[in-house]
């Protein structure tokens, strides 16, 4: 029954004896005047507690009426009622019978809910869900209720209701029919209830139609805002089982449907039995309206005859779950006895009542039982989620993904048992938690590392609260061996805690003692309670390591105020740096002192540090003071750091309006001789509502720059304005020597508008710029003009020109529609002209590269700094790159790069050589993961190379392919047409370096040499990460390979297989020899052996032999070693000294037998073999002859082979000369002519395969011809 029932049910006597005083002053016992009537209502009044009747008419007539009645409690009129009247039959009551006829009211108002003299009992118990009849001598029919208007008022409803209602009554031995429409005065909704009750007969029947307009007064009072009513209900049956049904809507999202049977055999068994959905989420606003509905519901219950409520089935299901519950509930004794059951969905469903980013579950089962009296159960409770999640680290690794919570209590401020279990934590309570506590807690955290990352160890916690609520006191101990966190160990910790009344007379107890990193920690306070709050301390230390803090006076916790002094001491801060993970030194020491003067709180602090080095700063002379009220503190800082040496001076004040503003009188920073300087005082207010006002701010920069700004920010608009004047970039030259900034900057900026949507114009000029090594001092100084703007409505828009004097200009620009952002779009260009020739020559100055060409670029981009899009292209036309050292010599570079969406596509050609072309083309995509290439390098007949070292003409199908960011691959054939290595005909000479060197005098007329620098060792840089390019190229050298110098004439063929990396080639195959000999002053010996064997390095291994047979010896001659330090030995067989078999070799005398001018010549060939300078220089002057003629061979020899087949030293004489050239592939035509008559030949060659060889040969008469096969094998190999 509602509050509102229940006052009205309280005086419901007053009206029923008021009704009956009525009916008796319609007998016939009285006076028929006017005094009678006012002699009638002062009965009435008399009769009926707060009651007052005015202008009562006719009492004692079949039609009376009143002008007036009121009814009235301790709080004045709370019922009136005007113009009332009654038609009836008086001599009905003869026959036991109150018929009415008509019962009429003009205005009946409501203004608010009776208030009773006497309170209803606590535990009053609760009504019948039919009320019972009442129980009358006379049966009772009113044919016809009116009431013109029955208002009902705003304290009654929240609004005030005016509405008409019409109806009637029957009530006698056989039962209830009453009957009842009502209607709003302003119209929008009409109540039609018929109801039938007839307990004799056991009959049930009602039905109700109820509605509302949109928006209307029933709208309104009911809380639906703009929600249309309907609601209609039936009952018909038997009242042992009578069915229902109920429909009601509210708009969408509103609404219920119900049915079921309603049992009421009798007034003392009454049940229900129903099922249906109701839906409230129109009500609620996501997320909390899923929790609303719909839901299923369905319930099961009967009263039996002790007043004890059956609850056989509660449910209720929806998308958030299902309740359901079961037992017996007893409203007013202590028979009660429930059990609930709850199944939860995902915490997603619960979004709206938990706190953002706390917990969260994906399922949660809960059980619970409530049983004894309802204001005092017993209550026991257990839940378990499944899935838990928090946002909050530390609680999801303590609880883990399974925690489970129990809870005994007895209702209301007992907990008989209270755990908390998860994977890491152990916690309990008990005790009583209401107006006084007297609760014990404890907690165990068996592995610390779950509540925070990196953290290992147990922590055991116990404590209590007792006392009022209010101002409990509080205990606390805590013990833990060790807990290690970062690498840093704490061992041995106890805590021991005790405040007693915090609120209202602080009294602390606290001692703390532990080990970290092997540095002792100790905490020690103790506080005495004194009026007005204060604390005393009795005692205040804290001890880490070298580190001691001590303070002493007394403290105001809840004020916030502080008399006395504190000092912190670090004599030795190295031994903290375990702590911090650095390497720290110095000390420092703080000194500060606390005072109230008129209740307000007054600070004097003082930092010293003479020195200080650690975090990358190394700081001398380092003080800070801080002095005076908190609403105006003074403070000045001074000191050195990384020999920067700065000072300040300010005050901080607390204004009125809530306001803070710093003072600064004074700024300095000066090193290298250069200072930044405040050139006034100037000021910074932080307004409370958020605006930061900056006044007129002027910095004096070094060489006569400045800087100013001025404005404000906040709370709703902005204007600041900033300009820099004539910044000499040298002046910072000492703080950033690798860049080594030349030039002046000037520049203005202004932010205007909504600080929300700011407008920003910007511009920068720079004049004189350099910047780089100390080459690049040679290029034109460059100039820059930046400009840049932002609109209100976010576009924002940069345009930049530089200048490298007046051959290099780039232009760029860019816009960003919807402003700056990673995912934001925008369109950008790049416009310019670069010669390459003036850009590198400073560069490339001290070397011998050379480059050449010009470079035109027409770039664009679109799209998002996520995912741009390119496009556009960049344009090279004569372009070269040379070096006449290492020979390398590319021409005529021409071609164009166009980026083309998320690629680069290169298309690039070239000459190397007098006839060679080289072409590049492909694409790279530098935006894409991994940074793909696809790049085919194509030679043609191409001389990349041409030194007095190595020349060669190659063909090559080169193609890279992979990743540049990962790994790629370069691989492809290259057959080389021709090559030429050259072996030097000396070695350069050798220089002994003598150190040290001290000079001694100088020399008149010459100043003194400055002293040597000698630079300080370096360890060796590693070499800077790159891509990694895998090789796999196949080279192909069928002959034309030759290798010269020193005598050596060799023709070699074969195949590589060059592999590795480009940092780390490996280089595997060999070069067989075709042909060869060697010349030793002017002896040729051809070679019966010949190898260039790579076995994984650069530079190959040689291996070449020369054999001859002279006068009994074996001679042979054996190159070996690598082209750069190649080794030359002469040996025979037997073995004999290499002069005395160089002796044999060229003059076929022992060497006892030689003339001085022979033997000379055997000091020449064996320096020349040694590489020393003047070693056999005439086979220098013919390898030049053979290049002029462009022969493949030239040589000067003798008749060697015929003499190893003659025994005639005449036959043996004779010098030749020959020369040859390759006219196909594997085709070899050569012309030999000799000293002697009748010597001279000429040979055509051709190679049928690696060692078989067709020959012929033919001149004039005494040479004569030959033809033949020739096959060579080398034994052992």
């Amino acid at each position: 029954m509602s509050a509102l029932a229940r006052r009205f049910s309280r005086h419901r006597w007053r009206v029923l004896a008021l009704a009956l005083l009525l009916l008796a002053l319609a007998l016939p016992v009285g006076a028929q005047d006017a005094a009678r009537g006012t002699w009638v209502e002062r009965q009435l009044e008399s009769l009926v507690p707060g009651l007052g009747i005015q202008g009562l008419r006719n009492p004692l007539s079949s039609s009376p009426g009143f002008a007036r009645l009121t009814l009235s409690d301790q709080q004045g009129v709370w019922l009136e009622i005007e113009e009332g009247s009654v038609e009836w039959s008086p001599t009905a009551l003869l026959r036991r019978r109150v018929e009415i006829r008509q019962l009429t009211a003009q205005r009946l108002v409501v203004h608010r809910a009776p208030v009773s003299d006497t309170p209803a009992p606590r535990d009053a118990p609760p009504g019948q869900l039919i009320p019972d009849l009442p129980e009358l001598p006379v049966a009772v029919r009113v044919d016809r209720l009116r009431i013109e208007r029955l208002q009902l008022d705003e304290a009654l409803l929240g609004e005030p209701v005016a509405l008409s209602a019409t109806g009637g009554l029957r009530l006698d031995d056989a039962g209830l029919d009453l009957s009842l429409d009502a209607s709003l005065i302003e119209g929008g909704a009409v109540l039609t209830l018929q109801a039938t009750l007839r307990p004799g007969t056991g009959r049930l029947n009602a039905a109700a139609t109820l509605r509302g307009d949109a928006g209307g007064a029933l709208s309104r009072v009911a809380g639906l805002g703009e929600r249309p009513i309907a609601l209609d209900l039936t009952l018909d049956g038997p009242s042992e089982q009578a069915a229902f049904t109920l429909r009601a809507t509210a708009g969408e999202g509103v609404s219920a449907d119900v049915e079921g049977t309603l049992a009421a055999p009798d007034t003392s068994r009454l049940g229900v039995a129903l099922t249906g959905q109701v839906d409230a989420s129109g009500l609620l606003q996501p997320p909390l309206a899923r929790l609303a509905g719909p839901v299923e519901i369905r319930l099961d219950t009967s009263r039996m005859p002790d007043g004890v409520f059956d609850l056989r089935t509660l449910r209720v299901a929806g998308d958030a779950g299902s309740v359901a519950a079961q037992g017996r509930l007893d409203l007013s004794g202590p028979r009660s006895q429930i059990s609930v059951a709850a199944d939860l969905a995902a915490s997603d469903a619960f979004a709206g009542l938990l706190p953002p980013d706390t917990v969260g579950w994906q399922a949660l089962r809960a059980e619970g039982q409530v049983s004894g009296p309802l204001d005092a159960p017993l209550v026991a409770l257990t839940a378990a989620p499944e899935g838990f999640t928090s946002a909050i680290e530390p609680l999801q690794a303590l609880l883990g993904a399974a925690p489970r919570v129990t809870l005994r209590a007895a209702a209301p401020d007992r907990i008989e048992a209270f755990s908390l279990t998860g994977q890491a934590l152990e916690a309990t309570a008990e005790g009583r938690v209401g107006e006084t506590l007297d609760l014990t807690f404890a907690a165990n955290v068996s592995a610390p590392e779950a509540a925070v990352p990196g953290l290992t160890g147990a922590l055991s916690l116990q404590g209590t609260a007792t006392g009022p609520v209010a101002d409990p006191t509080l205990t606390v101990t805590a013990r833990s061996d060790r807990l290690e966190a970062a690498g840093r160990v704490l061992e041995a910790l106890s805590l021991d805690a005790r405040i007693a009344n915090p609120a209202t007379r602080p009294d602390v107890d606290a001692r703390l003692a532990a080990t970290l990193q092997e540095l002792p920690v100790a905490l020690s306070l103790r506080g005495t309670p004194e009026d007005a709050g204060w604390l005393r301390l009795q005692s205040a230390e804290a001890r880490l390591g070298p580190a001691r803090l001590a303070a002493s006076g007394r403290v105001q916790p809840t004020a916030l105020l502080a008399e006395g002094e504190a000092r912190l001491e670090a004599e030795q801060l190295a031994p903290l740096g375990r702590l911090l993970g650095q390497q720290i030194e110095g000390a420092l020491t703080l000194q500060a002192r606390g005072s109230v003067e008129n209740g307000t709180q007054r600070v004097t602090a003082e930092l010293s540090a003479p020195r200080f080095a650690g975090f990358g700063v190394t700081a001398r002379d380092v003080s800070a003071k801080v002095e005076g009220p908190l609403d105006a503190l003074d403070v000045a800082l001074a000191g050195t750091a990384n020999e920067v040496q700065a000072e300040a001076r300010g005050r901080v004040l607390a204004l009125q309006d809530g306001a803070r503003r710093v003072e600064l009188a004074a700024l300095r920073a000066t090193t290298q001789g250069e200072t930044i300087r405040l050139a006034a005082p100037t000021r910074v207010t932080l307004r409370p509502d958020g605006a930061v006002e900056i006044a007129e701010t002027r910095l004096a920069l070094p060489r006569d720059g400045t800087l100013r700004a001025e404005g404000t920010w906040g709370p709703e608009r902005a204007d600041i304005r900033a300009t820099l004047a004539s910044l000499n970039l040298g002046a910072f030259a000492p703080l950033v020597p690798a860049v080594n900034p030349v030039g002046t900057l000037t520049g203005e900026a202004r932010i205007t508008g909504p600080v929300a949507s700011p407008e920003i114009t910007a511009s920068l000029r720079g004049r004189g710029l350099r910047a780089g090594p100390e080459a690049a001092r040679a290029l034109p100084p460059a100039e820059l003009r930046l400009d840049l703007q932002r609109t209100g409505a976010g576009l924002l828009t940069a345009d930049a020109d530089l200048r490298v004097g007046p051959q290099q200009r780039l232009a760029a620009t860019a816009r960003f529609p919807q402003g700056p952002g990673a995912a934001a779009p925008f369109e950008a260009t790049l416009n310019g002209n670069v010669d390459l020739a003036a850009l590198t020559s400073p560069f490339l100055a001290a070397g011998a590269d050379r480059v050449t060409g010009r470079l035109t670029l027409a770039l664009r981009a679109s799209g998002t700094l996520n995912a741009p899009v390119l496009g556009g292209e960049a344009r090279l036309a004569n372009g070269s790159y040379r070096n006449p050292v290492t020979g390398v010599n590319i021409s005529q570079l021409a071609g164009v790069l166009r980026p083309d969406g998320q690629r680069l596509r290169a298309d690039l050609t070239g000459r190397a050589g007098n006839q060679g072309t080289l072409a590049l083309n492909g694409t790279i995509a530098p935006l894409e993961a991994g940074m793909p290439v696809d790049l085919q390098l194509v030679a043609a007949n191409a001389q990349p190379i041409a030194s007095d070292l190595i020349r060669a003409t190659l063909d090559a199908e080169l193609r890279l392919v992979g990743q540049l960011a990962g790994s790629a691959t370069l691989g492809g054939p290259v057959r080389i047409r021709r090559a030429e290595i050259r072996i030097p005909e000396s070695l350069p000479a050798g220089v002994r370096v003598l150190e040290p060197v001290r000079e001694i005098g100088t020399p008149p007329g010459r100043a003194p040499r400055p002293a040597r620098r000698v630079p300080a060792p370096a360890d060796a840089a590693e070499p800077a990460a790159g891509p990694v390019i895998n090789l796999a190229i196949a080279v192909n050298a069928p002959r034309n390979v030759y290798v010269r110098g020193r005598g050596l004439d060799a023709e070699l063929g074969g195949e590589l297989a060059v592999g590795g990396t480009i940092a780390a080639p490996d280089i595997t195959g060999d070069l067989e020899m075709r042909r060869g000999d060697i010349t030793v002053i002017g002896r040729r010996i051809a070679f019966d052996r010949g190898r260039l064997d790579w076995r994984g390095g650069l530079l190959p291994e040689l291996d070449l032999r020369a054999t001859s047979q002279v006068g009994g010896v074996n001679a042979r001659v054996e190159v070996t070693g690598s082209p750069t330090q190649p080794q030359i030995v002469f040996s025979s067989t037997p073995e004999l000294p290499q002069d005395e078999v160089l002796a044999r070799l060229l003059f076929d005398r022992p060497l006892r037998q030689l003339s001085p001018f022979e033997i000379a010549q055997i000091a020449s060939v064996l320096a020349g073999a040694a590489g020393l300078p003047g070693g056999d220089a005439a086979s220098g002057f013919l390898e030049r002859i053979r290049r002029n003629l462009g022969l493949d061979r030239l040589a000067v020899g003798s008749e060697s082979e015929r003499a190893s087949r003659t025994t005639s030293a005449e036959d043996r004489a004779g010098a030749t000369l020959e020369a040859g050239r390759y006219v196909a592939e594997g085709v070899y035509v050569g012309v030999k002519q000799g000293t002697e008559p009748g010597s001279s030949r000429v040979g055509v060659r051709v190679d049928l395969g690696p060692r078989l060889r067709l020959e012929a040969e033919t001149g004039d008469r005494e040479a004569g011809n030959r033809v033949g096969l020739s096959y060579e094998w080398e034994w052992g190999r």
